[in-house]
């Protein structure tokens, strides 16, 4: 006996016969697209960390208050830097954590807009509240300690910490969906 082995052409799927046959086992697609979403939901929720941001933004101003506005926006580039240094020093973590009274949990950052005189300080944290105090204390705390770093330049708060009430980085519905109609597809092709 000799083994034949058997060919399908293009030509000779029906396309009304698949199209029947999904419609048939529609039920499996449905499954799939939902074992998808609950599987990525799951997964994602336990692997992903939700990270809540507080930010303040803070004008940089030449001490004596005569500067020019050339003056203070290298003041401001001289100060993002320092001010990036200062909030990731020691020190200032030191002095956080004793306003605190608990060890800081989260990232604190700060950066320059652009080329102007506006720093952001930006504090990202697994919980709301920690984001909102970590920012106090260092607004509380930091004119302070800058006054033995920068001599040339004053930081005035423009805009308030806000509260946060939504993670920024909780993008598990989109993946968890996406992932749903990934399976859907795929069942779609398997049947």
């Amino acid at each position: 006996m000799k083994d034949r082995i058997y060919t399908t052409q293009l030509s000779e799927i029906e396309p009304l016969c698949i199209l029947r046959l999904i419609i048939h086992k529609f039920y499996l697609v449905v499954l799939a697209a939902l074992i998808g979403i609950m599987g990525a939901s799951i997964v994602l929720s336990v692997i992903m960390s939700h990270d809540y941001i507080s930010s303040a933004t803070f004008v940089v101003t030449a001490r004596s208050g005569s500067g020019s506005y050339y003056s203070d926006i290298s003041a401001a580039s001289e100060t993002a830097a320092i001010c990036s240094e200062l909030l990731q020093s020691d020190i200032m973590r030191d002095a956080i954590q004793d306003s605190l009274g608990k060890n800081i949990n989260g990232s604190i950052t700060a950066q320059q807009q652009g080329e102007t005189n506006l720093i952001t300080v930006t504090v990202s944290s697994p919980s709301p509240k920690d984001a909102l105090l970590i920012m106090q204390a260092i607004i509380d705390n930091y004119e302070h300690l800058s006054d033995y770093v920068s001599s040339t330049a004053v930081l005035s708060m423009l805009n308030a910490p806000s509260v946060v009430t939504a993670a920024h980085n909780y993008n598990v519905r989109r993946i968890a969906v996406t992932s749903g109609v990934l399976c859907a597809a795929t069942m779609m092709v398997l049947l």
